[in-house]
């Protein structure tokens, strides 16, 4: 009864701000949640038993104000990582809506200062983890102590305090760049339509540059843009640094121990997040080298970005930010009783025009955009498990009995709590697909052009189904662009982007040697690269245009690894496929193949063989 008598206060205590955005409140037997088809915040039970209404008010607040102005992710922001990113982020958001929720609504502020007092005393062993994620939680945690330092009870590492101070006058600034409380069109300057088109539509990610927003959600936009320049130039910079410390930490331990090395790799491919964690707190117990090195393994941001994507969900806020900005708040609606809305006129209607993308992955993601989302529903009922509900044996409660688990419970009272079964979902068979591209000379041009539209429809649809995928380009060498376990950040999109200026020659710190195609030798990498991936079935589509002589191999090598490859056990799907006229010599070689695609038709084709390949090894 008192969790039921919690959450009618909760009820009457949140009624207000949640009405405000048109979204209910319910119990939750687990975690806080958001489910957006019925537009519903899930309150945790454990914390409205144990931590009472009014501190899951103050988390409601939170979660209202995030849903009112944060937009940071509907931008394009440069960091060596995403999910470090949007922790940092998520960090120095927290005191801004905050501010901003408790200026609108002046009761809640109480609320939000239960919440943070009971958050900072799970503060424990801050100087244990990693000098950046340390400075994140004391970003959001400072707010509570009215922008003062932390106290020194709680134990930070010398170089993040340093950091905290040099700071903390931009992290205020930053916190009160907010959009007017009231949030009416007429609050906002008669300019805000022109100021959005012109510096807000520019950095939008492209996945966000489709909408069509109101002056209210304009005005949002263009204040979370302020507090982001101010962020990229006095926040962003110091954290970096404190990421680079871990990133060096990090890397120092893997040379001084190659075992670990092999650990961080097997863990990597489980996505084993104790091993993770455990080589990321042996790492803090490393000294940091007196110089840094000029060039750095990609393992330890590996290693750092794939345990931070799991922390993610737990640092988000419920609603994400593009939903907010497409649905309209209840007081935007004209409220006339009784009397039915009437329909706004066309001319009424007012969209922002907006700027053609500039970025070459841009371009040729907005050319196969409408062919990643059907290719998506696609892969997704091709992967989607066929096999009835299972049972599995060991619950404390379930629907049936274990006969088995029972008997052990008779010799054994202590197995009392493993004797029921439960229904389990089937698990989605793990696919992982290389894409392994040919960057010789001949590509240049229109067949340059296909290659990159084709490599971003299969990326794009991969990422978003949760498809382990690499892509490498080869010349006379394998040349990664996505490596397995990245997500596709703005630094990687920016990589793909620049596939046709290393078949030019001329991409920036690129390998730039187009005169070689080594088709043997790169597949044999590729294929070992695909090999190591725990997974039921291994895909490795080769794209080229050329016949194989390459540097240091020839047509032959081709043939013979090949040969191996088909013989391989575990298997690998092998699939060659002919860029343009005169690419019938792909049969030749490869068992399964199409050649002479047009390259108008590449991206098409590609999909359309993915499709085949999934749908016949099902």
């Amino acid at each position: 009864m008192l969790v039921e008598t919690h959450m009618s206060r909760l009820q009457a205590l949140a009624t207000g701000l949640c009405l405000d955005i048109g979204i209910n409140v319910e119990l939750s037997q687990s975690s806080w949640a958001y489910d957006p088809l019925r537009r519903v915040i899930l309150v945790a039970r454990d914390d409205l038993k144990k931590r009472g209404p009014e501190f899951c008010a103050g988390i409601l607040a939170h979660e209202v104000g995030h849903f009112f102005i944060s937009r940071y992710n509907l931008f394009r922001i440069d960091f060596p990582s995403l999910p470090a990113l949007g922790y940092l982020l998520n960090g120095i958001e927290d005191p801004r809506v905050n501010t901003w929720i408790s200026q609108r609504y002046p009761g809640v502020q109480a609320w939000i200062d239960i919440a943070n007092r009971d958050s900072i005393s799970e503060w424990e062993e801050l100087d244990q983890r990693p000098a950046f994620v340390s400075f994140c939680l004391a970003c959001a945690g400072e707010y509570a102590f009215h922008w003062n330092p932390l106290p020194s009870t709680i134990q930070l590492p010398p170089r993040v305090r340093e950091t905290l101070d040099a700071t903390r006058e931009a992290r205020r600034k930053y916190a009160l760049t907010l959009p007017p409380t009231h949030l009416s069109p007429g609050s906002f300057d008669p300019q805000v339509n022109t100021w959005f088109q012109r510096f807000v539509i520019p950095r939008l990610q492209l996945s966000s540059r489709l909408l069509s927003v109101p002056r209210r959600e304009q005005g949002v936009c263009l204040s979370a843009l302020q507090s982001i320049v101010l962020a990229e130039e006095e926040i962003l910079p110091l954290a970096a640094k404190l990421l680079d410390d871990d990133l060096d930490r990090i890397q120092q331990m893997l040379e001084k121990n190659p075992q670990s090395a092999t650990d961080a790799k097997e863990a990597l491919n489980k996505d084993d997040q104790k091993e993770l964690h455990r080589i990321l707190r042996e790492s803090l117990k490393e000294k940091l080298p007196s110089e840094r090195e000029p060039s750095r393994s990609t393992l330890p941001l590996r290693i750092f970005d794939r345990w931070f994507q799991n922390q993610r969900s737990s640092t988000q806020p419920l609603i994400s930010a593009r939903e907010a900005a497409l649905h309209p708040l209840p007081s935007d609606l004209p409220r006339q009783p009784h009397r039915r809305l009437p329909r706004p006129m066309r001319s009424q209607q007012r969209h922002v025009e907006l700027p053609p993308p500039k970025q070459r992955y841009d371009i040729a993601l907005q050319k196969v955009a409408q062919q990643i989302d059907h290719l998506t529903r696609t892969f997704e009922q091709l992967l989607r498990p066929r096999r009835r509900l299972g049972k599995r044996s060991g619950y404390a409660t379930g629907q049936i009995v274990d006969l088995r688990q029972l008997m052990a419970f008779e010799a054994d009272p202590r197995q009392y709590n493993r004797i029921w079964t439960r229904k389990t979902v089937p698990e989605r068979r793990i696919t992982a697909i290389t894409l392994l591209i040919d960057l010789s000379g001949s590509m240049e041009g229109e067949k340059s052009e296909a290659a990159l539209c084709g490599t971003i429809l299969l990326t794009e649809t991969l990422s978003r189904i949760h498809v382990p995928f690499s892509v490498l380009g080869f010349q006379d060498i394998v040349l990664p662009f996505v490596e397995f376990g990245e997500t596709l950040s703005p630094y990687i999109r920016q990589k793909i982007g620049e596939m046709p200026m290393e078949i030019s020659g001329n991409r920036p710190n690129g390998h730039n040697c187009p005169e070689h195609n080594d088709d043997g030798p790169c597949l044999q990498h590729a294929a070992d690269l695909l090999l190591e991936q725990p997974a039921y079935e291994r895909i490795l589509i080769a794209v080229s245009d050329g016949y194989p002589e390459g540097k240091h191999s020839s047509s032959q090598d081709l043939t013979d690894t090949i040969s191996r490859l088909t013989k391989h056990s575990p298997p690998i799907t092998l699939i060659g496929v002919g860029l343009g006229p005169d690419t019938q010599h792909v049969k030749e070689f490869y068992p399964q193949s199409i050649s002479e695609v047009p390259v108008s038709q590449f991206a098409e084709k590609l999909g359309e063989l993915l499709r085949k390949t999934l749908a016949y090894s099902r």
